[in-house]
């Protein structure tokens, strides 16, 4: 069990740091700071402008670790 969600947390873990190299103001140790700012709202917003990110650019470092092509960046964003 141990060993199968290591490996799912860790494909967050990887989710987190392209999030936070594309969108520098959500390092949280660096900027943000719980009940002064919506850091909420920042994280939710930057992790949907990643998923946008993989979905232009067909994929990233996750996708390929499980061998999984993103849906194009229409169809993510159902337009």
């Amino acid at each position: 069990f141990n060993k199968e969600m290591s490996a799912v947390r860790t494909s967050v873990e990887w989710n987190f740091k392209v999030m936070k190299s594309l969108w520098a103001y959500v390092d949280f140790k660096k900027g943000l700071k719980v009940r002064l700012n919506p850091v909420g709202k920042f994280v939710r917003v930057a992790m949907l402008l990643t998923n946008c990110h993989t979905c232009y650019y067909e994929g990233n470092q996750i996708s390929s670790y499980f061998e999984f092509k993103p849906p194009s960046l229409q169809e993510y964003l159902e337009l």
